[in-house]
């Protein structure tokens, strides 16, 4: 396994040795070479902050988790934290590889709309109030504009 994880380190980090991995690190060449047999988490932590490397597919490539332990989880959490726009690049670049479902590709079945869009929103009481006190202040300005006789 320390030969297994000297490779595995070398080649992430793109480091020639080991010694530059650990002065990488600030870590003594010798303490990172006695740990390889049994690589400490928050050494192998402390290597990907320093190279710039992702933790997560680092645990996956030593072999502390599993891909699909790395990925449990990661779907819903980067939906969330996706923006509109990032969303929708992701969904223009799927419809134009031709890779998009139906779903977003087929028409919409405007038959099971409704004609009153209103139905369709989830409007609060605040701002339905709102709504009503906007229509109800002063006069339209139509009705103020000189008319030519």
């Amino acid at each position: 396994m320390d030969n297994d994880m000297d490779l595995i380190l070398k080649t992430a980090t793109g480091a020639r040795s080991m010694r530059a991995i650990a002065t990488a690190i600030g870590m003594e060449p010798s303490t990172l070479n006695r740990q390889l047999r049994d690589l400490p988490v928050r050494t192998l932590v402390a290597i990907c902050r320093a190279y710039g490397l992702p933790v997560v597919p680092m645990f996956v490539k030593v072999g502390y988790i599993t891909a699909e332990e790395a990925s449990s989880g990661m779907l819903e959490q980067a939906l969330a934290n996706a923006s509109d726009a990032e969303l929708m690049t992701e969904t223009l670049r799927r419809v134009q590889a031709g890779k998009a479902s139906p779903t977003i590709t087929d028409p919409v079945d405007v038959s099971a709309l409704t004609d009153d869009a209103d139905d369709n929103l989830d409007v609060t009481n605040e701002v339905r109030s709102s709504y009503g006190r906007a229509a109800q202040k002063g006069k339209r300005k139509a009705d103020q504009l000189p008319t030519a006789d």
